[in-house]
């Protein structure tokens, strides 16, 4: 048996906004997105309240060319996690959080 595993070409979608999805976006989701689109540059999924910071580490380490992200009111992600998108996508410019709190400090950490 000769057979591979073949991995599926990396999407090359620069751009996703689920702001006015209906559905429950959850960490799993947000995980899969970015392995299967780690080109992403923007990335708008605002008030949901099913995300963790286990999104957040998903996003930090893969999506690399990420400038702009939205999680605002997505009540289950803290600073920490914030902290960690700010620190590893270097490229990250706009966060929207709302009304999440944080410390000054994070924004030293956003170009």
């Amino acid at each position: 048996n000769n057979s591979k595993k073949i991995n599926p070409p990396k999407k090359f979608l620069s751009e996703l906004d689920i702001s006015e999805c209906d559905l429950t976006i959850k960490d799993e989701t947000i995980e899969k997105i970015t392995e299967v689109f780690p080109n992403l540059e923007v990335l708008k999924v605002p008030n949901n309240t099913s995300l963790t910071n286990q999104s957040v580490k998903a996003i930090a380490r893969s999506l690399k060319h990420l400038h702009t992200l939205d999680m605002s009111d997505c009540l289950h992600i803290t600073a920490a996690g914030l902290f960690t998108v700010a620190k590893h996508c270097k490229h990250l410019k706009y966060l929207n959080i709302g009304s999440i709190e944080c410390h000054p400090t994070l924004l030293k950490h956003i170009r």
